[in-house]
């Protein structure tokens, strides 16, 4: 072989070398959101997700139930018994998953801090879009916990991996979001929900007249069970402003302060002592914007043969598709199948309806949209 053999050869490795480290800097880059807000979303492709999903089994344990919420729930148990909790961890600011599972596996004790970080980071691994966030009581006690986006219920729902909760409404049963709770303990101080524990057949519910809950799983609960003024933590509730923590600053996810987002109004407006007072208030209706949902807009009408050329948008209004990977359509024998952004259809067909769906990157499917055309030819979505 000769020198212009070898010579050529290591350009092309070298070539290939730094192509492929371009390839993965641009897969592992966030994704920007700016409505109804600006947030900045954990690449669905990212190593360090990929890695926890390769090294944990948490995926298979939560697939062991067939409905994405229960998932979540049982995803919110993985994270309860895998950690132990202090109150005196030396780790109090770690938010890096990868981290905080090795020394745990040290006997490492942890705050909930890096239980809301672990199963954030672990939600998004499985494509659920989740959000950090921190309450804080009257009292000024503090805590972190994750709102995660459900598929199945339409909603955001507040998920509590440190006490191992989530909660429902009394009359529906529905699961909550933490700004529904916060309006339940200003309405009644909670005494209209239910404290759902555990995950599975291990799963225990508690309405108010049961507590205080007490266990003895952990040394939280042990200390500080839950009791009726628990639910006075949504006093004030701040959210961060994204979830790329593996990517924002050293990766270690101790740094995320630079964008936050705050609920403020007449019960907790005139509180300065709060570290969290001079962050951007936000309206609940604009934190509490849905996601994965699909609209039809009409782009063009055929009169001659009576068809409609429907295009589809995902990132318009007040939602958005995180990792957006396609659009889907249900088919006459329930199946779905791709669809190219627009689909051409008949005026009979379209007033009978179809329905549509997003579909991301990580392969989980957005809800089900009825579209259809009423009666007074307006394109009508039903959610």
């Amino acid at each position: 072989m000769n020198r212009l053999t070898i010579f050529t050869g290591c350009i092309i490795a070298a070539a290939m070398a730094m192509f492929a480290v371009g390839i993965m800097a641009w897969a592992a880059e966030p994704e920007i959101q700016r409505q109804p807000y600006l947030f900045v979303h954990e690449a669905w492709d990212h190593p360090d997700l990929n890695r926890l999903r390769e090294q944990y089994d948490f995926d298979e344990y939560c697939l062991k139930e067939n409905n994405e919420f229960n998932r979540m729930v049982m995803l919110k148990s993985w994270v309860y018994h895998h950690l132990r909790y202090s109150f005196n961890s030396p780790y109090p600011q770690l938010r890096n998953s990868l981290e905080i599972l090795r020394k745990s596996s040290e006997g490492t004790a942890f705050l909930c801090s890096s239980y809301a970080a672990l199963y954030m980071q672990c939600a998004l691994s499985m494509g659920w879009t989740s959000r950090y966030i921190f309450l804080r009581k009257p009292s000024g006690e503090m805590h972190a916990a994750v709102d995660v986006w459900s598929n199945v219920y339409k909603k955001w729902v507040y998920i509590d991996p440190t006490w191992n909760i989530h909660l429902e409404g009394t009359k529906e049963q529905v699961p909550l979001s933490v700004l529904e709770m916060r309006d339940d303990w200003i309405r009644d101080r909670g005494k209209s929900m239910i404290y759902v524990y555990g995950a599975g057949r291990t799963q225990k519910r508690y309405d108010f007249h049961k507590l205080p809950i007490t266990r003895n799983d952990s040394v939280l609960w042990r200390r500080m069970p839950v009791t009726k003024e628990w639910i006075s933590y949504t006093y004030e509730i701040a959210y961060v402003g994204r979830n790329n923590f593996f990517t924002h600053g050293d990766g270690s996810g101790m740094d995320i302060w630079d964008s936050m987002y705050i609920i403020k109004d007449n019960i907790n407006g005139k509180d300065r002592n709060w570290p969290f007072a001079d962050k951007t208030p936000l309206s609940a209706d604009r934190l509490l914007h849905d996601l994965n949902i699909c609209r039809g807009k009409i782009a063009e009408y055929n009169p001659k043969n009576e068809t409609y050329h429907i295009r589809f948008v995902s990132s318009e209004y007040n939602f958005y598709t995180p990792s957006f990977s396609q659009f889907q359509v249900e088919t006459e024998n329930n199946k779905w199948t791709i669809l190219p952004g627009f689909i051409e259809i008949g005026k009979k067909k379209l007033r009978e309806g179809f329905r549509i769906r997003t579909l991301n990157k990580r392969n989980v499917p957005g809800p089900a949209c009825l579209i259809r055309m009423t009666d007074e030819g307006i394109l009508d979505t039903v959610d």
